[in-house]
């Protein structure tokens, strides 16, 4: 999607992969022009332009997928809140990241909490925590956790929990590079993505994959790809009664469809994917 953007305005991209913390540090001091995935605040906007929202991210809850007290799913942030407030659940959080909600922004930042919040600098800092078990779970963007998981080869470990928490997405531009003008541009780009249907089908195209990605990694799925193994072999085990074959020629006959539809999980499909 700022792939896209950046073609609207005709700018080109050079990414690196910086820890959040560092990323709003760069901006303030104008050694970087754009950070992704930003929400507005009035901190931040003293420092930095923000575009109009490109995208709207889901808050989840990612909790130890063995785990015996993980909760129900939650309808908002209230609910939420609540389960937080009434329990000893340690949650590990994003150092610089807003959640949208002013009452669980104060909740973290309560020196009474301290014991049972934990900071990161990213996700994937957090999600080697949730597994070592150091914290009970991870309140983050589903999509980058989903990703950070799927790298890491641990998705069938962890279980993702509706936090009930929807928040805009906008582009952070330093005013230190970047003039209103340009932001502008930025703007009306956005806007014929969302004119020409883009930028939900970009959206679409990213929530169906992650999921599909952390798919491959579970145990129903090894399941099916093993019954696939199974029917290839009785296939041909079929067609070698039905030419009177005898038992090393059937062997050959049930071993080679069979290895072609396991070999099939050999290699990942979908190729990585850079959220951005």
């Amino acid at each position: 999607m700022i792939q896209s953007i950046a073609k609207g305005v005709g700018a080109s991209l050079s990414f690196a992969q910086v820890t959040w913390h560092d990323q709003l540090l760069k901006m303030q001091n104008g050694q970087q022009d754009v950070a992704l995935g930003v929400t507005k605040t009035k901190d931040r906007e003293a420092y930095a332009h923000f575009s109009k929202p490109y995208r709207y991210e889901q808050v989840s809850l990612f909790v130890h997928a063995l785990g015996e007290n993980s909760p129900e799913p939650f309808h908002d942030i209230t609910q939420c809140l609540k389960f937080l407030k009434t329990s000893s659940f340690r949650l590990g959080v994003i150092q610089g990241m807003d959640y949208g909600s002013a009452a669980l922004t104060e909740f973290l930042k309560d020196p009474k909490n301290k014991d049972r919040v934990f900071w990161a600098h990213s996700d994937q800092e957090h999600m080697e925590n949730l597994l070592a078990k150091k914290i009970d779970g991870v309140l983050t963007d589903r999509l980058s956790a989903s990703m950070v998981l799927w790298k890491m080869g641990q998705g069938r470990f962890v279980e993702e929990i509706s936090a009930g928490i929807k928040i805009p997405i906008y582009l952070m531009l330093s005013k230190k590079n970047i003039t209103p003008k340009q932001v502008k541009a930025i703007n009306k780009a956005i806007d014929l993505l969302q004119a020409h249907g883009l930028r939900e089908r970009i959206t679409q195209n990213h929530l169906f994959v992650t999921p599909l990605q952390e798919s491959l990694h579970r145990p129903w799925f090894l399941a099916l790809e093993l019954l696939g193994v199974v029917a290839f072999a009785l296939s041909g085990a079929l067609i070698a009664l039905r030419y009177k074959q005898s038992f090393l020629p059937m062997l050959c006959v049930m071993g080679l469809p069979s290895l072609g539809a396991f070999s099939d999980g050999w290699d990942n499909p979908l190729a990585p994917c850079k959220l951005i």
